[in-house]
């Protein structure tokens, strides 16, 4: 099973994403990547999404919303179908693809 998510700051929905772990596990991981100053050196440290997140005034704003529980192997389809509905100003590698 898959979860397809939205990170959403001030009503405004910032990044799609998907995930075969729990939420919960997924975003401790993207904290990690985002505020781990030892990462810096990687190209992940400054992926939108990051850049956004770092520059917030609260950090704990940025909110995770559930959009859909699905199948491994329709992950890819139904992520950018919440892509190209939401259209999230900081999906910089998940180009917007009519499907």
């Amino acid at each position: 099973m898959s979860a397809i998510y939205a990170l959403m700051h001030d009503d405004t929905c910032i990044y799609v994403g998907r995930t075969t772990k729990t939420i919960d596990a997924r975003m401790k991981q993207r904290r990690n990547h985002c505020f781990n100053e030892r990462r810096k050196h990687k190209k992940s440290y400054n992926r939108p999404l990051f850049i956004h997140w770092r520059s917030m005034e609260n950090k704990d704003d940025l909110k995770v919303c559930l959009l859909e529980n699905c199948d491994k192997s329709i992950q890819k389809q139904r992520e950018q179908h919440y892509i190209n509905l939401l259209k999230p100003t900081c999906n910089g590698r998940n180009e917007i693809r009519q499907i």
